[in-house]
């Protein structure tokens, strides 16, 4: 484990709210808004920036490091949608298998 899995997984669970957040906004541009592609970036970006969450331990209210970590943990809760976002070898990869949920 890499101090950015470390960093990641306290956030995780001192911010669940971020991630209940990036869900269901995933989940609405799929479902209702037909798209096929995402941007877990994107996403990020818009809730840092248009949703009213406030969160503790970072200096940043989302670090831009965790995107790769949330799109994996969508892409494990939701298989069917694997696809939607493109992804990079990352160090996110092999620790959200064992500690999704």
């Amino acid at each position: 484990m890499n101090s950015n899995d470390e960093d990641f997984n306290k956030f995780h669970k001192d911010n669940p709210k971020v991630y209940d957040h990036f869900r269901q906004l995933a989940l609405y541009i799929i479902r209702d808004k037909k798209k096929i592609k995402l941007s877990g970036k994107t996403l990020i970006e818009y809730l840092r920036w248009n949703a009213f969450i406030k969160t503790t331990g970072s200096e940043f209210k989302i670090n831009n490091t965790f995107t790769s970590y949330y799109v994996r943990l969508f892409t494990v809760e939701y298989p069917a949608y694997k696809d939607y976002f493109e992804k990079r070898k990352s160090q996110a990869d092999d620790p959200i298998q064992a500690k999704i949920f």
